[in-house]
């Protein structure tokens, strides 16, 4: 029989998975010890910092858990985005 992942494990997993491929950034264990849970996503590329911190959702309400996403620097700050307006502001 197949054992279900409760949700917030799947996002990390997709996180992980995903933006976590990328060597120069870190997905943090998911902290379930407070809440809302968190999954921290740490890079000291700043313009990769800010990039996911524009791009992911940074909360997510899963059932009755919530999840905050949030992206930091290697010291713990949290990047701030910059506002994007058109395709334009995104290089590809």
């Amino acid at each position: 029989m197949a054992i279900l992942s409760p949700p917030w494990y799947t996002l990390w997993n997709e996180l992980k998975y995903s933006v976590g491929k990328d060597n120069q950034i870190r997905i943090l264990p998911l902290d379930t010890t407070t809440h809302p849970y968190v999954i921290k996503i740490v890079t000291a590329n700043e313009e990769k910092g800010r990039a996911l911190t524009a791009l992911l959702n940074s909360l997510h309400q899963l059932g009755n858990i919530a999840v905050i996403v949030k992206v930091e620097d290697s010291k713990g700050l949290a990047y701030k985005a910059s506002p994007l307006h058109s395709i334009n502001d995104i290089s590809l």
